[in-house]
């Protein structure tokens, strides 16, 4: 890494905001295998020396891990294990996913992600090994792929999605509801929202709604606010009352009753990881919701050498007999060492009704048991959630990260951690979709689910130019059909086509295992080939599903409709699918 400076002493370079928009674990996990040299040859140093105290010396950090190590807790927190099972083929391979509980099974699913190619809209099921279970009432595609979103299971049984992104500069704000195996969407957020946090809440007159703090409303801004949604009142503003903790994002806001938790982690909008413990509460006066109190705590001040591991961006955590387990993610010293990957916080929970007194909390380091054979859980990216069986056991599925030149990797299979002392537990594993059968003609699709009832779509002739207003003014689709589009339909002949433009043409187009091409899964790939190679397969190849949007060589994305390669004249081009 190199750093330029001028002529005039500043700074030639800025920090790139491409860089600052990426997923910060896997920059984080980058950076962790390099150093920074700086060179200069002016006088003056390029980062002024800062003298180094007792505290920030090797020897200081040396004996903090060693006083880390030796915490008088760690006996008691070795009751965890984890059982593995690999997933099937490639299946289940995705990070910045989304899992929840299926309504009414003891299913855990994961919708979205980034996955082996690009984001995804699909959603993987796991239940136990010895269960006999077929999903139903997933996603519809309609909710469109995502990643980095939220969803939460409300305390009446119901999941409600928020947000997410496709690429960072595309932020979302819909939201879709789950009541048993029907999706509907319902309000949007009032601003984009990644990488935010969610907990469910029960509110005044048997409504249920969720909490959202924190997260990004694009590539370099932080949200401020901290939202409330309930199906009854839609989005509202929570006001503040007390202290407000630094807006941040993938922070760790836990749920530890109705309507209080904790907060601490996340990351700054300057790529700080935030430090400090708070909790926070919802305030319901008279029997409306008043706003949310944050405040300050002290609780873990007694457990200062394990402090640096504990707040974290892109953790996640679970509760398994009332012990408050941490894991994964990235910490300000970047990769999180093994044996503190995963933290037990034990304490006096039950004070949390009484919000002034302070709590007495416990922090531990916990390394579960596993077979030597079992690989190791790549804990970035990746989702957890509790399942619903008597024993207290919370599957860990999904993780992965695209770490630039040192390649990709994403988890093979899933973990479910459990406390071994209260016996043998059964494996979960991935669920093998069954196959979708196409419905008969006559027969119309179902009201639930990712189908939707078939609308037949009239064909029409345009007459005139108030024809075409009149369409326009409706709104209703139409097939257009005999319209003059020029002499392009005859004169464009692939032996024309091949005789204006020179072999060394390349282009892109979009190739497809079948003649159906679904932007919204991106079930296609880009492929560059010659024009003339493109004009052949569509020819010879049957088989050969190809799209080309544009042969622009200047501003496709602008420019398509008007402008073709030199040779040809000015005519609208049909492509074939």
């Amino acid at each position: 890494m190199r750093l330029n400076r001028s002529t005039n002493g500043n700074m030639s370079t800025p920090i790139r905001h491409d860089i600052l928009t990426m997923i910060r674990e896997e920059f984080a996990l980058f950076a962790s295998h390099y150093g920074l040299i700086i060179a200069q040859t002016g006088d003056d140093p390029l980062i002024p020396e800062q003298g180094r105290s007792r505290r920030a010396s090797i020897d200081s950090f040396a004996s903090d891990l060693s006083t880390r190590t030796v915490s008088p807790y760690k006996g008691l927190t070795q009751f965890f294990a984890f059982k593995y099972t690999a997933n099937p083929e490639k299946d289940g391979r995705v990070h910045h996913g989304s899992a929840y509980r299926m309504p009414g099974e003891d299913a855990i699913a994961l919708h979205g992600g980034v996955g082996l190619q690009s984001r995804l809209s699909s959603t993987s099921v796991y239940t136990a090994t010895d269960a006999r279970y077929t999903p139903t009432g997933l996603p519809p595609e309609d909710i469109g792929a995502r990643c980095c979103h939220t969803i939460t299971t409300l305390a009446n049984g119901q999941n409600v999605l928020c947000g997410g992104r496709g690429s960072p500069s595309a932020p979302m704000k819909d939201c879709w509801l789950q009541t048993g195996s029907k999706w509907e969407r319902v309000q949007d957020m009032p601003e984009p929202r990644y990488r935010h946090r969610t907990a469910s809440v029960v509110l005044p007159d048997n409504q249920y709604g969720i909490v959202v703090f924190g997260g990004k409303t694009s590539a370099t801004k932080v949200a401020i606010d901290c939202i409330l949604w309930d199906r009854k009142n839609g989005w509202q503003k929570l006001r503040s009352l007390a202290k407000d903790p630094m807006p941040r994002f993938g922070a760790s806001f836990v749920r530890l009753g109705f309507n209080h938790g904790l907060l601490f982690g996340g990351m700054r909008h300057d790529g700080v990881i935030c430090q400090g413990l708070w909790r926070w509460r919802l305030t319901i006066r008279d029997n409306v919701v008043a706003g949310i109190t944050f405040k300050p705590s002290t609780a873990l001040d007694t457990s200062a050498g394990i402090w640096p591991w504990l707040s974290r961006l892109g953790a996640s955590y679970s509760v398994i007999r009332n012990e408050l387990l941490v894991i994964g993610g990235v910490a300000k010293h970047g990769c999180i060492p093994k044996d503190y990957e995963i933290l037990s916080i034990l304490g006096s929970f039950s004070a949390f009704g009484e919000f002034e007194r302070e709590m007495e909390l416990r922090v531990a380091c916990v390394s579960p048991r596993k077979d030597p054979n079992v690989p190791r859980p790549f804990l970035i990216g990746h989702s957890t959630h509790r399942t619903a069986s008597d024993e207290e056991t919370t599957l860990v599925v999904g993780g992965g990260a695209t770490c630039f030149s040192f390649g990709a990797y994403w988890n093979p299979g899933c973990w479910l951690l459990y406390y071994f002392e209260a016996g043998d537990v059964t494996p979960w594993g991935l669920v093998k979709p069954a196959a979708r059968k196409a419905l008969p003609s006559s027969q119309p699709a179902p009201k639930e689910g990712s189908m939707r009832p078939l609308t037949s779509v009239e064909c029409v002739s345009l007459c005139s130019e108030e024809d075409l207003n009149g369409i326009l003014h409706k709104g209703i689709p139409k097939i257009l059909t005999c319209l003059e589009i020029g002499p392009c339909i005859s004169e464009w002949t692939p032996a024309y086509l091949l005789s204006k433009i020179p072999p060394s043409k390349s282009i892109v187009i979009h190739a497809a295992p079948s003649r159906n091409m679904n932007f919204q899964r991106k079930d296609f790939a880009y492929t560059t080939v010659s024009f003339h190679n493109f004009i052949q397969q569509l020819e010879t190849n049957p088989n050969a599903h190809l799209y080309l949007r544009s042969i622009s060589s200047t501003k496709p994305t602008l420019e398509s409709r008007n402008t073709d390669p030199k040779g040809i004249r000015r005519k609208r081009i049909t492509t074939r699918k």
